[in-house]
């Protein structure tokens, strides 16, 4: 391939190969990197492919998404809780976070963008999703590696994180403008170990509530959590730590 070819709607915009032979304990060893830029419509898309390079992931690097000044990989991460910061106080705050995220939406790499490159799979085989899990398409993929042995042969560790690139809506009373989804896999002893966290955040006719439910997260908890709320620009929960009174006063 040469940077402008197109490959299955992907255009190849830029690429390099690194190749490095060393010799180890009298044998001789081969290995290389390709990396590369890839676009597919709007959406520009990293490729990291080792081969024989122990330790090095094979990784899309996706375009990254802020919300609130926050990284959506970080907050949808599995290592981390999702914090009240994250869930909006109104639906006015709601809807300007929404407005931040469809800014970005034509960047974001989906489900539906992604089956159209796997030949022989298309959209059209898996149109009998009933609404709203037809959205499924809609799912932005803003994280994906695999940790391959050398050979190509096994999977070590997999890690992906899915988001909604548009509202989910269920009825009229329930709606999800955000959430996300990373799924880790890692092989232990011959096994694969999975564990996965889901987090978004619900409007329940006009209440609004965050969500934090992990599954096979050492330390982790499921959390509901709700709006900070504020006082003339100080949260509520700072200023009844300030005027707390100790338990062991008289």
């Amino acid at each position: 391939a040469t940077p402008g070819d197109d490959l299955s709607g992907l255009k190849v915009l830029q690429f390099g190969v690194s190749l490095r032979v060393q010799q180890v304990n009298g044998s001789r060893s081969t290995s290389l990197i390709v990396r590369g830029r890839l676009s597919l419509g709007l959406t520009v898309i990293g490729v990291v492919v080792p081969f024989n390079l122990p330790g090095v992931a094979t990784e899309l690097v996706l375009p990254e998404v802020y919300v609130r000044n926050q990284e959506l990989n970080s907050v949808f991460s599995a290592k981390t809780n999702l914090t009240r910061a994250f869930v909006p106080r109104s639906v006015t705050e709601m809807n300007s976070m929404l407005q931040e995220l469809d800014l970005q939406s034509s960047s974001i790499l989906t489900l539906d963008g992604l089956i159209g490159l796997i030949p022989g799979l298309s959209r059209s085989t898996l149109q009998n999703l009933p609404a709203p899990f037809d959205a499924v398409f809609t799912l932005g993929v803003t994280e994906l590696s695999f940790q391959m042995s050398p050979t190509y042969r096994d999977i070590y560790g997999a890690n992906f994180t899915l988001l909604n690139s548009q509202p989910f809506r269920f009825g009229d009373q329930l709606t999800v403008p955000f959430m996300g989804l990373n799924v880790q896999v890692a092989k232990v002893n011959g096994a694969y170990a999975f564990s996965a966290r889901f987090k978004g955040v619900a409007q329940i006719s006009r209440a609004i509530v965050g969500v934090d439910i992990p599954y096979n997260v050492p330390g982790a908890l499921t959390n509901i959590l709700l709006p900070e709320l504020e006082i003339e620009g100080r949260s509520l929960d700072d200023i009844r730590e300030a005027v707390a009174v100790p338990e062991d006063r008289p």
